[in-house]
C-alpha cells in the first residue's frame, strides 16, 4: 500500500512538471504566433509548428493514461466554434468563390489552439495567467534590447526607424496587441495575489515601453482604461465601508473620496507604477534616436529638446481649428489619424463593413476580406480593422451574438462573485483595443476569455453568501480558488 501511495505522489508530481512545461513551451509558441517575420510562407512557420506538435503530444499525453478530465469550459468553446462557422457553412452552399480557404484554416487553427490551452489551463488558470505574461513580457523586453542595442538585428524590429517597433511581426499593431494583453494580465495578477516580484516589474515595463514605442493610439486608450480600472479597483479594496457606493451623492464629500483615492494611490500596483515610468523611458529613448540620427547634430538637439519639454502623448487627438464641438466620428478620426494617418481610411471601412454585412446578416460571408474599398489602382477588398465589425460581416450576428454572450455571462458572474473590478482589468482593455483593430484570427485574444473564466471564483452557496454580505460587489477579497 505505502508502494502504491508512493507511486501515486511520484506519477503526480512528474504530471505536475509536464504540465508546467507544457504550459510555458505552449505559451511560447502562442505569442510566437505573431512572428510574421519568421515564418516559411504567408501562412505557416516554427511556431506554427511548434503549436501542432505540442498539440499533438498533449492529446497524446492525456488519452495515453487515461487523465482526461470532464471540462464544460470544452464544449462551450466547441458551440461558440460552430456558431462562429456558420457563415463558412453558408458561403459554401451560397458563392464558394468568396469564401478563403487560408482564413478558414486560420480560424479552425486558432481554435484548436484555444481549445488544447483551455484544457491543460484547467484548475490552474491564476499560474497559467502569470505564466502567460510572463512570456510576452520576455519576448518584447528582449526586442527592446535588439531594438535599442545596436546590431545587424536592429533594423528588423524597426518598422519605420526610429519611429515605431514591429519585433517579428510586420506590423507594429501586433506589438502593441501583446502589450496590452501583458499589461492586462500582469495587474491583474497582482490586484489577485496583491504580490509583485522583480521578473513581473521587468515584464511591466517592458510592455509599457514596447506598447509606446509601436505609437498606438489603440494602446494608449487601454493603457488608461486599465489605469482608471486599477486604480478604482484599489479605492473599493481601500474602503471597508462598500456601502459608500450606495449612500447618497452628499455622503460623497470631498474630504472623503480625497481620502479613499489617497489610499489607493498609497497601495498602487507597482506593475502599473512600471507601466507609467515606460512612458517617461519612452520620451527618453525617442530624444536618444533622434540625437542619434544622421543629421545636423545641434539641429537635432533643438528639435529633441522641444518635442521633450513640449511633448504630449503621441495619440491626443488634434483640434479642428475654427470648431467648437467636434462629432464622435471626427474624434475618432483624428485619433487614428495621429495614430497611423489613416483615421478616414478606417471610418469608411466601419461603415462599409456594416454595409456589406447586410448581404448576409444571419450568418455572415465566411472567412476573407469582403469590404470593398476603392483606391487609386482599382477597387480592393480589406477589413473593416474592428473586431466587432469583422465579426459581424464573417459571422454575421450570430458571431457578434457569441461574443457579446461571453462577455455578459463572464460580466455577470464576475459581478456576482464580487470581482467585477479584476474582470474589467483583464477583458477591458483587450475590448478597447479590438475596436480599432481585428483580432480575432489572434488565440490570446479568445484566451483572454477563457482565462477570465479561470480566474474567477465559483458562486457561493446561499449560506456562504450571507456571511460575505458585506463585501464589496466589485473586487474579490482576495484569492479564494
Amino acid at each position: 500500500a505505502m508502494n502504491g501511495e508512493g507511486m501515486n505522489i511520484q506519477n503526480s508530481h512528474e504530471t505536475e512538471r509536464f504540465w508546467r512545461l507544457f504550459l510555458w513551451l505552449f505559451s511560447f509558441a502562442i505569442v510566437g504566433l505573431t512572428f510574421k517575420q519568421l515564418k516559411f510562407n504567408y501562412f505557416v512557420g516554427p511556431f506554427e509548428l511548434l503549436a501542432i506538435l505540442l498539440i499533438v503530444g498533449w492529446i497524446g499525453f492525456i488519452f495515453s493514461g487515461g487523465r482526461w478530465r470532464h471540462n464544460p469550459l470544452l464544449g462551450k468553446i466547441l458551440i461558440a466554434y460552430v456558431l462562429l462557422s456558420l457563415g463558412t457553412a453558408w458561403a459554401l452552399i451560397d458563392n464558394p468563390g468568396r469564401l478563403s480557404i487560408r482564413d478558414a484554416l486560420a480560424y479552425a487553427f486558432v481554435f484548436l489552439v484555444v481549445l488544447i490551452y483551455a484544457d491543460s489551463a484547467a484548475g490552474r488558470g491564476r499560474d497559467a495567467l502569470r505564466i502567460m505574461a510572463k512570456v510576452i513580457g520576455a519576448y518584447l523586453f528582449a526586442i527592446l534590447v535588439m531594438a535599442i542595442v545596436p546590431s545587424p538585428m536592429q533594423s528588423t524590429v524597426w518598422y519605420m526607424y526610429p519611429l515605431k517597433i514591429q519585433g517579428f511581426s510586420d506590423n507594429p499593431n501586433q506589438i502593441a496587441f501583446l502589450s496590452v494583453v501583458g499589461m492586462s494580465y500582469l495587474v491583474a495578477d497582482e490586484v489577485m495575489s496583491r504580490r509583485c516580484d522583480r521578473m513581473t516589474m521587468l515584464a511591466a515595463f517592458s510592455c509599457g515601453l514596447a506598447g509606446f514605442l509601436s505609437s498606438s493610439s489603440a494602446f494608449t486608450l487601454a493603457f488608461i482604461a486599465v489605469t482608471l480600472v486599477a486604480i478604482v479597483a484599489l479605492w473599493l479594496q481601500r474602503s471597508h465601508e462598500t456601502q459608500i457606493v450606495n449612500r447618497p451623492a452628499p455622503v460623497l464629500s470631498e474630504r472623503v473620496i480625497t481620502k479613499y483615492i489617497q489610499g489607493a494611490m498609497s497601495m498602487l500596483p507597482r506593475t502599473l507604477i512600471m507601466l507609467s515610468t515606460a512612458k517617461i523611458a519612452e520620451l527618453v529613448l525617442r530624444f536618444a534616436l533622434y540625437f542619434a540620427a544622421d543629421a545636423s547634430r545641434a539641429l537635432k538637439i533643438a528639435v529633441a529638446a522641444i518635442w521633450a519639454i513640449f511633448a504630449v502623448p503621441h495619440s491626443t487627438p488634434p483640434v479642428t481649428a475654427g470648431s467648437s464641438q467636434q462629432t464622435t466620428a471626427s474624434v475618432i478620426k483624428d485619433y487614428m489619424d495621429g495614430d497611423a494617418g489613416q483615421g478616414t481610411t478606417r471610418l469608411a471601412l466601419w461603415r462599409l463593413g456594416i454595409e456589406t454585412a447586410k448581404d448576409s446578416p444571419i450568418v455572415g460571408l465566411g472567412p476573407g476580406a469582403h469590404i470593398p474599398f476603392q483606391q487609386a489602382t482599382g477597387t480592393e477588398r480589406y477589413e473593416a480593422h474592428n473586431t466587432l465589425v469583422d465579426i459581424l460581416v464573417v459571422s454575421g450576428i450570430v458571431g457578434v451574438g457569441v461574443l457579446g454572450a461571453i462577455v455578459l455571462m463572464l460580466a455577470r458572474h464576475a459581478y456576482e462573485t464580487r470581482t467585477l473590478a479584476l474582470f474589467s482589468v483583464l477583458t477591458v482593455p483587450v475590448l478597447l483595443f479590438s475596436m480599432f483593430h481585428f483580432v480575432g484570427r489572434q488565440p490570446l485574444f479568445w484566451i483572454t476569455f477563457v482565462l477570465a473564466a479561470y480566474v474567477l471564483p465559483a458562486r457561493t452557496k446561499p449560506a456562504e453568501a450571507a456571511g460575505e454580505a458585506s463585501g464589496s460587489p466589485l473586487i474579490a477579497d482576495g484569492p479564494r480558488i
